[in-house]
C-alpha cells in the first residue's frame, strides 16, 4: 500500500548516483509516522538492482529497545562489512565514546576500497542519549568515502539539530495531500483485503488534520476496517465522534482505549499486562514466553489480540516489538506513568529470563533488565556469576562487551563491583573446576580489571595465577604459552601504572622480572615449534594442510617473542638501562626477521 513521491525517489536516485563525488549524507527528515521507514524499506526492496554488486545495509534504530543502543548501530554496520568482504580484522570492542567516530569511519574507509556500499541510518533521533550524549552524534563521521553512499533519516529534534549544523543536506517529506491520502487509503484496502469503506466514512477519515501523517491514516483505516469485518460497524460513529486526538501518542492513547473496551472484557486487564512486556523487552518477547509469563491468559486470547492489531507490531524471527514510537510512548503513559512501575515490569522480565538456560536469549536480556530495573544487587550477583560471565566478555561479539562495561560502571556506582567480581572467582574456583577452566575466567577477569582501570586487581589475580605449582604451569606447551602470555599482561599492567603516574620503581622492577621470564619461555617455546615445523616439512606423508599449521605456528611464536623482547627494550629505557634497551630491541628485530620468511 505504499505510494512514494517521485520528487523523494528521484533525489535519492540523484544522491546515490555514482558518477557524482558526494561525502555527506542525506537526511530525510519527517514527524514520528510521517514515512521515513516506509520510504527507506521500499527504495531499497525496489531499487537495490542499482548498485547490484554493492554492499546495501540497513538499520532501523528504535525497532526493539536495544537497536537504540549507539554502540551497536556502530558494531552492526562494521559487522556487516566484515562479513561482506572478509576482512580479517576484528570489529572493535573496547572503543571508549569519542573512538567510535574515527573506528566507524576507517571501516567504511576500508569498505570504499573493495566496492560500492549503500547505508541507510532509519530513525537516528532515536538513540538512547543516557550513555554518552549520544544525540550530540559524536559517533558518526562528519564525512564520508565517495564510495559510501549514506542515507539518515530522523524526526525533527537535537539530532536534527547536530546534522544541520554540519551543513548535511535534507529532504523534507511534507504532509500529504487529499488526493495522496486517497490514493493510499484505495491501496491500503485492497493490499488488506478489505471490504470498500463506507464513501461518507471514508472522506471524513481522509479530512481529519492528524491524517496528514501516514501512520495515523494507515492505523485509523485499519481500525475502521477491522470493525466492519467484525460486525462491529455500529462502533464507527463513535470511533470518529470521539477521534479528537491533537498529536500521535494522544491518538495511540486512544487507540489503546478501544481495545481495552473489546479485550479486557475478555479478560482482565489483558491490554496493559501484554503491552507492558512488548514495551519493556530489549529484543522483543514471544508469544509463548508472554503465555509463561502471565499463566492465566488464555493462548487463543493472545493469537487473537495481535492478529486483531497485527498492524501495531512487528515481528522478526518469531519476536514482537512495538512498530511505532508513538505507540511505544503511548503504552508508556497510559500504563507506566511513574518510574516505580517501570521499574517492577523490568523486575518482573529480569527474573523470569534468570530461569531460563544459560544462552544467548538469556544473555541479551537478563542483565539488561536488572539495568533497567535498577536492581543492582541482582546485577551484580549476574555478573558474578561465572558461567555467565565469560559469554559477555565475549571478544567474537563486540556487543556483548560493550554491555558488560555497561553493567559494570553502573553496579560499581552502588557497590565496590571489583569486590564482587573477586568473591565471585573465589566461590568458582571453591567448586573445583579444571585447571584449564579456572585459568582462562581468571585471565578473562584480570584482562577484564585491567580495561577498567583496577591494575590492583588485576595484578592481583594475575599474581593468583602464576603462584599456581611448577608442574601445573609446565603440564603441557599450550599451557606453558599461556603463562607467558599471562606475564607479558602483566607487565603491561604493571608498565601502565607507571606511566599512570605511580613512580615506584618496584612496579618497574616486578614488570621486567615477569618480562624476563616469559622471554625466556619464549624462547624454548620457538625452538619447540621451529623442530615440529622442520619435522613436518620433511615428512612426506605428512598433508599440506598439517604443514601449513605447523609453519603458521612458528612464525607466531616468532612474531610474540618479537614482541616481548620490544617490550623488555622499552622497559628498560623507562628504568634508565639505555644499553640493555638498546640490545633488547636490536634482537627484537633479529628475532622478526630471523623468524619470518
Amino acid at each position: 500500500c505504499y505510494v512514494p513521491a517521485e520528487e523523494w525517489v528521484h533525489r535519492l536516485h540523484s544522491h546515490l548516483d555514482t558518477r557524482a563525488h558526494v561525502s555527506h549524507p542525506l537526511v530525510i527528515v519527517a514527524p514520528p509516522g510521517g514515512g521515513k521507514s516506509a520510504l527507506v524499506s521500499n527504495y531499497c526492496a525496489e531499487f537495490r538492482k542499482l548498485l547490484p554488486q554493492g554492499l546495501w545495509v540497513q538499520y532501523y534504530v528504535g525497532c526493539t529497545n536495544e537497536s537504540a543502543n549507539y554502540q551497536r548501530v556502530c558494531c552492526s554496520v562494521m559487522q556487516a562489512i566484515k562479513e561482506r568482504w572478509g576482512f580479517d580484522e576484528e570489529v572493535p570492542k573496547r572503543c571508549k565514546p569519542h573512538e567510535w567516530q574515527r573506528e566507524l569511519l576507517v571501516w567504511l574507509g576500508m569498505a570504499s576500497t573493495r566496492g560500492r556500499m549503500v547505508l541507510f541510518l532509519d530513525g537516528v533521533d532515536q538513540v538512547d542519549d543516557a550513555h554518552d550524549h549520544a544525540l550530540d552524534l559524536n559517533w558518526l563521521p562528519r564525512s564520508f568515502p565517495a564510495e559510501v553512499r549514506t542515507v539518515i533519516t530522523c524526526s525533527p529534534g537535537a539530532a536534527l539539530d547536530t546534522m544541520l549544523e554540519r551543513g548535511w543536506p535534507c529532504l523534507e517529506l511534507g504532509e500529504m495531500d487529499l488526493e495522496f491520502r486517497a490514493e493510499v487509503a484505495e491501496r491500503f484496502v485492497q493490499t488488506r483485503k478489505y471490504k470498500p469503506i463506507n464513501p461518507v466514512l471514508k472522506n471524513d477519515i481522509l479530512e481529519l488534520p492528524l491524517c496528514s501523517n501516514p501512520n495515523v491514516l494507515l492505523q485509523l483505516l485499519d481500525e475502521v476496517c477491522i470493525l466492519e469485518k467484525t460486525g462491529r460497524n455500529k462502533e464507527e460513529s463513535s470511533y470518529l465522534m470521539y477521534l479528537q486526538a491533537q498529536d500521535m501518542t494522544s491518538f495511540y492513547d486512544y487507540v489503546l482505549w478501544k481495545w481495552e473496551q473489546f479485550f479486557d472484557g475478555i479478560h482482565p486487564n489483558f491490554v496493559r499486562r501484554v503491552t507492558c512486556l512488548v514495551w519493556a523487552c530489549r529484543w522483543g518477547i514471544s508469544e509463548q514466553e508472554i503465555l509463561n509469563i502471565l499463566c492465566d491468559v488464555p493462548r487463543i486470547g493472545l493469537l487473537h489480540f495481535f492478529d486483531t492489531t497485527k498492524f501495531c507490531w512487528h515481528w522478526h524471527n518469531g519476536m514482537v516489538n512495538v512498530a511505532h514510537l508513538s505507540l511505544r510512548m503511548a503504552i508508556e503513559y497510559r500504563y507506566l506513568p511513574t518510574k516505580l512501575e517501570k521499574i517492577g515490569v523490568h523486575r518482573q522480565l529480569g527474573g523470569y529470563f534468570r530461569t531460563h538456560p544459560l544462552g544467548r536469549r538469556r544473555l541479551d536480556e537478563e542483565a539488561w533488565h536488572w539495568l533497567q530495573g535498577e536492581a543492582w544487587f541482582e546485577l551484580l550477583s549476574t555478573l558474578n556469576n561465572f558461567a555467565y560471565f565469560p559469554r559477555l566478555y565475549d571478544l567474537k561479539d563486540g556487543t556483548y562487551h560493550c554491555d558488560l562495561r555497561r553493567y559494570y560502571l553502573a553496579v560499581n556506582a552502588h557497590f565496590d563491583a571489583a569486590n564482587g567480581l573477586l568473591q565471585g572467582i573465589k566461590r568458582f574456583e571453591d567448586t573445583g573446576p579444571e585447571p584449564a577452566v579456572f585459568f582462562s575466567i581468571a585471565q578473562i577477569l584480570a584482562d577484564f580489571f585491567a580495561d577498567m582501570g583496577r591494575p590492583t586487581e588485576s595484578t592481583a589475580m594475575y599474581r593468583k595465577m602464576l603462584g599456581q605449582p611448577d608442574d601445573l604451569l609446565n603440564s603441557s606447551f599450550s599451557m606453558r604459552l599461556r603463562i607467558a602470555n599471562l606475564r607479558v599482561s602483566m607487565s603491561r599492567v604493571l608498565h601502565a601504572q607507571w606511566d599512570a603516574g605511580a613512580r615506584n620503581f618496584a612496579l618497574l622492577n616486578e614488570a621486567r622480572d615477569c618480562l624476563e621470564r616469559a622471554r625466556s619461555a619464549f624462547e624454548e617455546l620457538v625452538l619447540i615449534a621451529e623442530d615440529a615445523r622442520d619435522s613436518a616439512l620433511q615428512d612426506q606423508d605428512l598433508p599440506d594442510a598439517e604443514k601449513r599449521i605447523a609453519t603458521r605456528v612458528y612464525e607466531e611464536l616468532a612474531m610474540e617473542h618479537s614482541n616481548v623482547l620490544g617490550l623488555s627494550g622499552r622497559l628498560c629505557v623507562a628504568q634508565g638501562d639505555y644499553e640493555a634497551g638498546e640490545e633488547y630491541l636490536r634482537q627484537g628485530l633479529g628475532a622478526v626477521w630471523g623468524g619470518l620468511p
